[in-house]
C-alpha cells in the first residue's frame, strides 16, 4: 500500500531523519544492519568477514549509536523472541561464534545463540573436567546476569554456579585418623556443603530439557566424583567410631537430652520440627531460610 500510494520516498525520508539511517532502502537490510551494529557495539568481537561488515555501520556515526538503542526497545516487543531467531539465521550469527571464545561474546544479548553457546561451552568445558571455576562464574554473574535471555535460561546457569559451587567443596582437604568429634565438627562447618550442591545440582539438571549429551556427561562426572567422596569420608569415619567404646561425643548433645533442652527454651510460641532422618545439609538450608524469613524473623 505505501508503494501504491506513492509513500515509499517519504517513509524512507521519515526512517532517515529519526534513525539517521542512510543504507539500502529495504526494511529486512535495515534491520540486519541495526542488530548486527547492536551485536559489534555489544560484543567483544574484533574481526569480522566482508559478509558481517557489509551490516556494520561506522561506530562514529550516530545511526550506530541509534541501531542499539532501537534494538533494545524491540526486545520488549513479545515477537522478539522469534524475530531474531530469524535475524540470527539470515546473518549466519552461529558461524560467527563457533570459533570464539566465550569471553569474546561481552554482554551482547541481541541474539539468544549467544546464551545458549555459552551455556554449552561451559558445560562442556565442566563435564572435561575444567578448572577455570573462576573465569565460569564471571561470565555468569557479570556478562550474562542481565542478558534479556537470563531468565529464560536461568536454570542453566543456576545449575552452572551450583557445580561450580560442588567441584570447590569437593576440593577441601581432609585426612584419615582423626577423631570422630574431629569428623562431625569438620562435617558441620565444611562438608555438608558437598551434599548440599550435590542435591541442588542434580535438582536443577534433571529440569533441563536442552543439551541432552552434555548433561549426561556432566550427571555421571558428578555421581562419580560424588559416591567418591562418599566413600572416602564414611570409610574414615567409621574407623573413628570403631575406636570408641560408647556413642558419646564430647561438645554434642545427645538425642535422649533433645526434649529436655526444648523445654529450657522460654518463647511464649515456638514450633518444633521433627524428621526421620533428615539430612543435615537440608536442615542446614532451612534454618537459614527460617533466618530471612519476615514474619519469623529470624528466631530459631
Amino acid at each position: 500500500d505505501i508503494i501504491n500510494f506513492g509513500l515509499e520516498e517519504y517513509l524512507w525520508n521519515q526512517i532517515n531523519g529519526y534513525t539517521n539511517y542512510s543504507g539500502e532502502q529495504s526494511i529486512f537490510v535495515l534491520v540486519k544492519q541495526y542488530m548486527m551494529t547492536a551485536l559489534a557495539k555489544t560484543s567483544n568481537i574484533e574481526d569480522y568477514s566482508s559478509f558481517y561488515k557489509q551490516y556494520i555501520l561506522d561506530s562514529s556515526k550516530q545511526a550506530s549509536n541509534d541501531a542499539l538503542l532501537l534494538v533494545d526497545n524491540l526486545k520488549y516487543d513479545k515477537r522478539y523472541n522469534n524475530f531474531q531467531d530469524f535475524i540470527a539465521s539470515s546473518l549466519r550469527i552461529e558461524e560467527l561464534i563457533k570459533t570464539r571464545g566465550i569471553s569474546d561474546l561481552g554482554n551482547s544479548d541481541v541474539f539468544e545463540v549467544f546464551d545458549v553457546f555459552i551455556i554449552k561451552s561451559i558445560f562442556d568445558s565442566l563435564s572435561t573436567g575444567s578448572l577455570d571455576y573462576d573465569f565460569f562464574e564471571n561470565i555468569v554473574k557479570n556478562n550474562r546476569i542481565n542478558s534479556h535471555w537470563y531468565q529464560k535460561h536461568q536454570t542453566e546457569y543456576d545449575a552452572i554456579i551450583e557445580i561450580i559451587n560442588l567441584n570447590k567443596s569437593l576440593g577441601y582437604k581432609y585426612f584419615d585418623n582423626l577423631t570422630s568429634e574431629e569428623y562431625i565438627k569438620l562435617y558441620r562447618d565444611n562438608l555438608y556443603k558437598v551434599d548440599l550442591y550435590y542435591r541442588h545440582v542434580n535438582t536443577l539438571l534433571n529440569q533441563i530439557e536442552s543439551y541432552e549429551d552434555s548433561i549426561e556427561v556432566l550427571k555421571n562426572k558428578i555421581n562419580n566424583q560424588y559416591e567418591m567422596h562418599l566413600n572416602h569420608i564414611g570409610s574414615y569415619f567409621s574407623k573413628s567410631l570403631e575406636k570408641k567404646k560408647e556413642w558419646n561425643f564430647i561438645g554434642e548433645t545427645p538425642l535422649q537430652h533433645f526434649y529436655a533442652d526444648i523445654q529450657r527454651i522460654t518463647f511464649k510460641k515456638m514450633f518444633v520440627i521433627i524428621s526421620d532422618a533428615l539430612r543435615y545439609e537440608v536442615a542446614s538450608e532451612l534454618y537459614e531460610n527460617i533466618q530471612a524469613d519476615p514474619i519469623l524473623k529470624g528466631k530459631s
